[in-house]
């Protein structure tokens, strides 16, 4: 006898028209077989959980047949799961109403994040990072550890590229209040080199400073591991550099910290740069 994946584990007391269902949609007998696997019920589970998304718009639904199924041993099913969790932030948290699961598949790690944190302020960034963003990125790490920290990096750099006052507020709160973001001061550390040296704005040195001086200050000689002492000596890189973009602009040479970090080592730019500067000069 042919057996329907949904009958399989279904409560006998519960009274459910298991045909009406397979009526409507034909598609759904290729899942009807004499010998019943646990693929085909994993597959049976997946494609009617993308039904219900797609047809209702009602992610809850979606996602409690996507529980209901691992309460049943139904296996296969996590990366649906995992997306799931995330359109129902989407959808219900972040209110982006018109959002699909079909759309979401489609768009990149930094584009899901991105979209996590779109209607994010200054006010409530740092908010948005811890209730929003950071349950996500968790999930996503333990699907692939290190991807936290990378997608984290990547999103604030991203950020960055437009503007210092968001990477600002999550730096002014890793200060001054207990760091349950990052796991360690190296990253914190590391996150300010990304965030300074990748923002193109002349008019970002002020931030910038503020920045910096949120990064815990060098410790004693032999206090140290080596990575920490190396992120140190780039921070004090940094700040010179910061200290070169802050002359340069206020002689009418506005330049990025990343320009003048890859400066360095081109003598020719650099004297052009300094006649620039002196031309200016004379003409004041």
């Amino acid at each position: 006898q042919a057996v329907h994946p949904a009958e399989d584990g279904v409560n006998d007391n519960v009274d459910v028209d298991l045909g009406a269902i397979y009526e409507d949609d034909p598609s759904l007998n290729q899942f009807v077989m004499e010998n019943l696997t646990r693929e085909a019920v994993s597959s049976w589970y997946s494609a009617r959980v993308s039904q219900v998304e797609s047809r209702s718009c009602l992610v809850d639904h979606a996602l409690a047949l996507v529980k209901l199924a691992q309460e049943r041993n139904i296996t296969g099913l996590d990366i649906l799961h995992h997306q799931l969790l995330l359109l129902d932030t989407l959808v219900y948290s972040v209110n982006l109403e018109h959002m699909t699961l079909a759309a979401l598949q489609k768009l990149s790690e930094l584009d899901k994040v991105k979209l996590l944190m779109s209607k994010t302020t200054e006010s409530t960034f740092v908010t948005d990072l811890r209730q929003i963003l950071l349950p996500y990125l968790t999930r996503c790490d333990r699907r692939s550890p290190g991807s936290r920290i990378r997608l984290l990096r990547e999103y604030l750099v991203d950020v960055s590229v437009r503007d210092l006052a968001l990477p600002l507020k999550l730096f002014q709160a890793l200060r001054d209040e207990e760091d349950d973001i990052l796991c360690s001061v190296e990253e914190m550390m590391n996150l300010a080199l990304l965030c300074l040296y990748s923002c193109p704005r002349e008019d970002q040195m002020e931030q910038a400073q503020m920045i910096l001086e949120c990064v815990p200050e060098r410790g004693p000689p032999g206090t140290m591991s080596d990575v920490l002492s190396s992120l140190h000596d780039k921070l004090d890189d940094l700040e010179l550099d910061l200290c070169a973009a802050e002359i340069l602009k206020s002689n009418s040479v506005p330049k990025p910290l990343s320009f003048i970090r890859d400066l360095k080592s081109n003598s020719t730019t650099v004297q052009q740069l300094l006649t620039k500067m002196a031309r200016t000069l004379g003409k004041k």
